[in-house]
């Protein structure tokens, strides 16, 4: 989903189905390089994914986080949120990309269409 400062992804190393990322246009390496118009839609967006996850995949719980700098264990040096959908007892973990398996794009992108379907104002058509 696309916003006028904001673009929403599906994450290709999830953490759990439905992983999404939440990522601004302009390049801002951390949340610290944000402007506030920025980061005030960062959360407005990442709540309508989180809603949108909880609709789709029945998730009893979301983890909204994200990463600022190499020590705090950011990998990709551009800000980014992450939006997990949880189930009790699921077993996800945390930790880097590079440890997670790379899901397949077919996966992604049915994934990808359910969850917009559930957004305010899109269709399963669009």
């Amino acid at each position: 989903m696309e916003r006028r400062l904001t673009l929403s992804l599906m994450d290709a190393r999830p953490m759990q189905p439905g992983h999404v990322l939440v990522i601004t246009k302009r390049h801002a390496p951390t949340l610290l390089d944000l402007r506030a118009d920025e980061a005030q839609e960062v959360i407005e967006h990442t709540l309508e994914i989180s809603k949108a996850l909880a609709r789709t995949l029945d998730a009893d719980g979301i983890n909204a986080f994200q990463n600022n700098g190499l020590s705090a264990g950011q990998s990709v040096p551009h800000y980014h949120m992450h939006v997990v959908p949880r189930h009790t007892d699921d077993g996800a973990k945390f930790g880097p990309a590079r440890l997670r398996v790379a899901a397949p794009r077919a996966e992604l992108s049915a994934l990808a269409t359910r969850i917009r379907a559930a957004l305010p104002g899109q269709s399963s058509t669009s």
